[in-house]
């Protein structure tokens, strides 16, 4: 299904509101390749996380914890498959530092954001770190393709 069409799907089914969880089903039952994009919760609990690098995360004896998060973005990822991993890491970030989507209503891709991946129907889920990407096993765990 072409991108446009998917939207328009999805926005007949879901409407102009898209909760969390209609939002995470939306990326995983994409039947395109596609991304998105969680950020932590704005949210008193979640304050030392933000912009902390996995390393520090870790020493301070924590983890990446997906109940700290939100799902701010889907969309289908274009030429998955003629581009590596890091490849289309970095295409996102710079997309969504410089020329964010006008859908796109979080903050400009941060440190301790995560992309999440689905590739012929693989997921998997990426730490932005101070210095590229960390992936992050189970993060999408409870999650079935």
């Amino acid at each position: 299904m072409e991108n446009e069409n998917w939207k328009e799907y999805l926005k007949a089914v879901f409407g102009d509101k898209i909760s969390e969880r209609d939002m995470e089903k939306m990326f995983l039952a994409n039947p395109a390749d596609a991304f998105a994009i969680y950020q932590l919760r704005n949210h008193e609990s979640t304050r030392d996380y933000r912009f902390l690098p996995l390393d520090k995360l870790e020493a301070a004896g924590r983890s990446v914890d997906r109940a700290n998060y939100e799902p701010v973005y889907t969309a289908e990822l274009i030429d998955a498959q003629n581009q590596s991993i890091p490849q289309l890491l970095s295409d996102i970030f710079y997309r969504f530092n410089l020329y964010r989507p006008e859908d796109f209503h979080g903050h400009s891709l941060s440190v301790s954001d995560v992309v999440a991946l689905k590739i012929d129907g693989v997921a998997s889920a990426h730490y932005v770190d101070r210095y590229g990407f960390q992936e992050l096993h189970g993060f999408l765990s409870d999650q079935p393709l």
